[in-house]
């Protein structure tokens, strides 16, 4: 079987950790997104732009905007890993 992309198990992710927030489980959502903050810290550029590509098209906004927006967020989630690394310590998520 082929392995999954990055940019597509990152959504994959972030919509898991969506679904456990709305079911009322803070934790598990809090795993998740340190998970998917971790994966996006690792990802190549190659792989960002396939992620700003997905959400560009879901958010119906320009790619430059999108592929932009995703390089901020990475400058400001090493910025913050201490407040959130520690959600990865309390297990992995299903």
């Amino acid at each position: 079987m082929d392995e999954i992309k990055p940019a597509v198990q990152h959504v994959i992710e972030a919509l898991q950790a969506a679904a456990a927030e709305v079911d009322g489980n803070e934790e598990r959502a809090k795993r998740i997104m340190a998970e998917t903050r971790l994966r996006l810290l690792s990802m190549d550029d190659d792989e960002l732009r396939d992620l700003a590509a997905i959400f560009a098209i879901l958010r119906g906004k320009p790619f430059d905007e999108c592929y932009r927006q995703f390089k901020q967020s990475v400058e400001e989630h090493r910025e913050t890993m201490e407040e959130w690394l520690s959600y990865l310590a309390e297990g992995k998520s299903q």
